[in-house]
């Protein structure tokens, strides 16, 4: 459990580090312990058992300090970037085959689910010729804008965009949904609840 991935990264002893083969990026000017992953955020984990993953065999980029709580786990095999003070409180999970950013000030709350990719690939078969079948179902990158609030136990899918000053409901899913609204609540399948609002982190 834990170890050594980044010289400006601490890393909880409660974080399994299952691959480290890839890139991780800070500005050499910055902090050390600019970011932290796997301490205690909010009473809903239990920092004693909830166990983070820390994956990446490609690209992850740091553009300020982070902070990732207990039970959060990557898998990173694209670019994962993350914009100036993200926080991620609690047993949340990305898992990054092409492109994921998330932008500055981001807050995202526990049990969230971002996934770039179906893992499993499905064709439309143009004929009897496997070789000619098409790709249906490719990754597609996920941008999430400054300072949104992702509400807890949310999904955001491959292919989304959600504006800067977003707050997306609990429980909601967005599957390559464009949000280009901003100062809005956005529930399940982009629908709009709110609008003209302002959150404070």
């Amino acid at each position: 459990m834990g170890g050594i991935i980044h010289p400006y990264i601490i890393v909880a002893k409660n974080v399994k580090i299952l691959q480290a083969k890839g890139s991780v990026n800070i500005s050499k000017n910055s902090p050390k312990g600019l970011v932290k992953i796997g301490f205690y955020v909010v009473g809903i984990a239990d920092k004693k058992y909830e166990r983070g993953i820390w994956q990446n065999s490609g690209e992850i980029i740091f553009h300020g300090k982070a902070y990732f709580g207990s039970g959060v786990r990557i898998s990173n095999g694209g670019v994962l970037e993350f914009g100036e003070d993200v926080t991620i409180t609690a047993n949340s999970a990305i898992i990054c085959h092409k492109r994921i950013c998330i932008g500055n000030g981001c807050l995202i709350s526990w049990d969230n689910l971002f996934m770039d990719t179906d893992f499993h690939t499905i064709y439309h078969a143009h004929s009897d010729d496997q070789t000619s079948n098409s790709i249906l179902n490719e990754a597609r990158d996920i941008i999430i804008g400054d300072r949104c609030w992702l509400c807890c136990r949310c999904m955001i899918l491959k292919g989304t965009r959600i504006a800067s000053d977003t707050v997306v409901a609990a429980g909601s899913t967005l599957a390559g949904k464009t949000i280009d609204t901003n100062h809005v609540i956005i529930g399940n399948q982009g629908k709009i609840i709110k609008e003209n609002i302002v959150w404070h982190g």
